[in-house]
């Protein structure tokens, strides 16, 4: 929760699994370029909460070269990728004290999106808006889920509004 009134709250989620790869990758001067993580038969628990159980979790979170981000004059900064995201997840099946409308199995959810334009350092309220007012957004390249019968396929670009009635993002 991001808030003026928000507290910083501590969630401890514990994923044993048969398999865990991560894997990070720095670039030349030592900072870091990507780190990716595969999960095999996770289950995932926070706190006394029934837990849910994973096939496969995949998560690749990497910065963009400066190369691949567009330059000169006429490369506005919002509009220029900062970062990228590739997740996914394959057969969760939800708690059984869960009765989802779809059933308790989802069987794939991904998602491969870039982040534009840099959020700055500072409380995240103040650098979010930072971003949102210099046009920052996230473009969504792929979308999938695939939950009992429900097939979504989707693409777009995700952009933070102001509107004066919201006081916080959950």
């Amino acid at each position: 929760r991001l808030g003026p009134d928000a507290a910083p709250a501590e969630t401890i989620v514990t994923v044993p699994a048969k398999a865990v790869d991560s894997r990070l990758e720095l670039d030349d001067g030592g900072r870091p370029k990507q780190l990716s993580i595969a999960v095999d038969d996770a289950t995932i628990a926070q706190g006394t909460a029934a837990p849910a159980r994973a096939g496969r979790l995949r998560a690749i979170i990497g910065t963009v070269a400066p190369g691949d981000r567009g330059s000169g004059p006429t490369v506005d900064p919002h509009i220029r990728p900062t970062a990228r995201l590739e997740a996914g997840i394959a057969h969760l099946e939800l708690p059984e004290n869960a009765r989802p409308v779809l059933g308790r199995t989802v069987g794939r959810a991904t998602l491969t999106a870039t982040l534009m334009g840099a959020i700055l350092p500072g409380a995240p309220p103040d650098a979010l808006a930072r971003w949102r007012d210099d046009g920052g957004t996230v473009e969504i390249q792929r979308l999938m889920l695939g939950w009992g019968p429900l097939s979504v396929t989707a693409d777009g670009t995700l952009a933070l509004d102001d509107g004066p009635d919201r006081k916080s993002v959950v």
